[in-house]
């Protein structure tokens, strides 16, 4: 006589059992929330891709309009406060010539002149200030011509017609967990997203 297979769960507190059809209404229920957290996790992944897949085709394109235009371009980001919940902004505008930036002896970008003389915003390449894909922010930004990492207000990383760009690294975060480090060299080369952060002095020590 062959003993028919019963199926049971035990819990080790109370020693009830648990059908094997209740367990299976618990697993439906985690795999239907499952699916709805899904979605949203590709969304932002697709997200953050897109946002680094168009700052790498920036790097490039602005150093070739700069040249060919004879303008001096920049990428602007508006760093959010930490006490402010408005979004962090970027967006791109040029002058016409050189900016009036010179490298002093101590190899120091110095800025003399206004911060909105006669810059225009790059309307065919955004129409309007962009925002950062949701979660991701830039924690900070090393800057060629600063002696210590600036993390809020605005910032700008400069492109000029002579094919040179002001060094920089841009110290992304999403959620405080993933981080990531967009360097701008003085001339184009690759491997400009790094998945970690690094340093502006471990950057450029080659």
């Amino acid at each position: 006589m062959r003993l028919k297979k019963k199926y049971c769960f035990f819990s080790l507190n109370n020693n009830k059992a648990f059908s094997l059809l209740e367990v299976m209404i618990v697993l439906a229920i985690l795999a239907s929330i499952a699916s709805l957290a899904i979605p949203q996790l590709s969304s932002q992944n697709y997200s953050r891709k897109s946002f680094f897949r168009k700052l790498i085709a920036l790097d490039k394109q602005l150093r070739s309009l700069a040249q060919l235009q004879n303008r001096t371009y920049r990428i602007n980001f508006k760093i959010k406060s930490s006490e402010k919940k408005t979004p962090s902004l970027f967006w791109i505008d040029y002058k016409s010539g050189r900016e009036t930036i010179i490298i002093a002896k101590n190899n120091l970008f110095k800025n003399k002149a206004p911060v909105n003389n006669g810059w225009e915003m790059a309307s065919k390449i955004f129409k309007t200030k962009q925002q950062l894909p949701h979660l991701l922010e830039i924690v900070s930004v090393e800057l060629e011509g600063y002696k210590k990492a600036l993390s809020s207000g605005l910032i700008s990383i400069y492109f000029f017609p002579e094919g040179v760009t002001q060094k920089s690294v841009i110290h992304f975060s999403e959620n405080k967990k993933h981080e990531w480090s967009f360097i701008t060299r003085t001339f184009i080369s690759k491997d400009n997203l790094l998945f970690k952060n690094i340093s502006f002095k471990e950057a450029f020590q080659q």
